[in-house]
């Protein structure tokens, strides 16, 4: 902490470090509870005479927990692992999945368009995963609320280019929003590792990543 009180860089490293390690042994646990869950449910169907109704329904809350679960694996950022090929459709379902549980702009609807064939990008898929959900965030508060984030993939030879961009009820895009500039530093943070960067405008957030094509070459 510096003399203003301002935390230091390697201060927030530190505690991002420590913050993704207590959620790892927190996913841990969950999924060790919905485990024993998931076996107490399967054990009561087996049962004769067991009650056909709130069986299924634990079982059904057992498949909810389980697809929480998922989005919880994905939020540690090991600053660490290594690029692979990630099919950039299968990161965007990811992104948008995890901020469907965002508490905020529950209401904002959104839709993707691939913009021609698409080829895999070449990325650490978790840091790929958080940057599409942090600019699909942006895009969604520039919606506002009953708005709409339209999500575009594109791709050339080198590089995977995704746009969110955010449109309001009325088709106006959203006004410039402060935070946005916030936004594009988390997005290239967590994509600068693998070459990608950021891309801006006044409605969204967009990312560029390179292609398996591209990085075979180099």
């Amino acid at each position: 902490m510096n003399e203003s009180g301002e935390q230091t860089p390697s201060g927030l490293a530190r505690w991002l470090t420590v913050h993704d390690d207590l959620l790892r042994g927190l996913v841990h646990s969950f999924s060790n509870r919905v485990g024993a869950i998931a076996t107490t449910a399967y054990l009561l169907e087996l049962q004769p005479g067991s009650p056909t109704g709130p069986t299924a329904t634990l079982r059904e809350e057992c498949d909810r927990l389980d697809a929480l679960l998922h989005l919880l694996r994905l939020l540690p950022h090991r600053g660490d692992a290594p690029a692979e090929p990630v099919i950039p459709t299968d990161a965007v379902a990811q992104a948008m999945a995890l901020q469907h549980e965002h508490p905020e702009h529950r209401e904002t609807s959104m839709t993707v368009t691939r913009d021609g064939d698409l080829q895999p990008a070449y990325v650490e898929p978790g840091a790929f995963t958080m940057a599409l959900a942090v600019a699909i965030g942006a895009a969604r508060r520039a919606a506002h609320a009953g708005g709409e984030v339209a999500i575009t993939i594109g791709c050339t030879t080198d590089r995977v280019t995704i746009w969110a961009r955010g449109v309001r009820a009325d088709h106006f895009p959203g006004d410039a929003d402060p935070r946005a500039q916030d936004d594009l530093a988390a997005v290239e943070w967590l994509l600068a590792p693998s070459g990608g960067r950021a891309l801006a405008d006044r409605a969204g957030v967009g990312l560029a990543v390179p292609t398996l094509q591209a990085a075979r070459r180099h």
